[in-house]
């Protein structure tokens, strides 16, 4: 294998990253940005087109995310979704965004193309029933019980993510208004309701 080029999106990924840090951004979008412009750069490779930042061009990216749209997943042979190409083209657009304002590209490629639709997709909420027996594994009057019992009903309420209700601490919680003060993506905090089961 050759000498990587400065300007190769490999060694650029990790300025980006480190750029990331600096700005506070969770290192789970780091990390999934990272992956991305990855698997980008092998698609570069493999179709042997230019992996230098500067050489890249609209076209390259439009055929990575056309390829993205039409790939299957291995296991089940049913094609990938839209969010999927949905997600890696706004991981390179940011990843590119931050090339152009550090004038390591003269010109976004970014800037002619357009987001790939994708369709809503509605998140099944669970039935009464299954609530009720979920609710029913936990109906002890013991700590873990009581504790266990909190949490679904707070999920079941707010509709909060899995990492915002670990994070909360007592002081989050407000009796009064029935209101859970959670940390959301990007670190942005919401008052979520909740319902009154005292």
């Amino acid at each position: 294998m050759g000498t990587v080029s400065l300007d190769d999106i490999r060694e650029l990924r990790d300025d980006f990253a480190t750029e990331l840090r600096r700005k506070n951004r969770a290192e789970k979008t780091i990390d999934v940005y990272v992956v991305h412009i990855g698997y980008f750069a092998d698609y570069l490779t493999s179709e042997t087109l230019p992996t230098n930042a500067p050489e890249i061009t609209r076209d390259h990216i439009g055929g990575y995310i056309e390829t993205l749209l039409s790939r299957t997943n291995r296991r089940t042979g049913e094609p990938l979704s839209p969010q999927y190409a949905r997600s890696q083209y706004r991981s390179l657009q940011q990843f590119f965004k931050y090339l152009a304002a550090e004038e390591i590209i003269d010109s976004n490629p970014f800037d002619k193309l357009s987001l790939p639709d994708a369709p809503d997709k509605l998140v099944p909420a669970p039935s009464l029933e299954s609530l009720r027996a979920l609710l029913d594994q936990c109906a002890g009057t013991d700590f873990d019980s009581r504790r266990d019992n909190a949490i679904i009903r707070l999920f079941a309420d707010t509709g909060c993510r899995c990492g915002e209700v670990a994070n909360l601490g007592l002081d989050d919680l407000d009796f009064v208004e029935d209101s859970a003060l959670v940390v959301g993506k990007g670190g942005r905090p919401r008052s979520s309701p909740f319902g009154d089961s005292r």
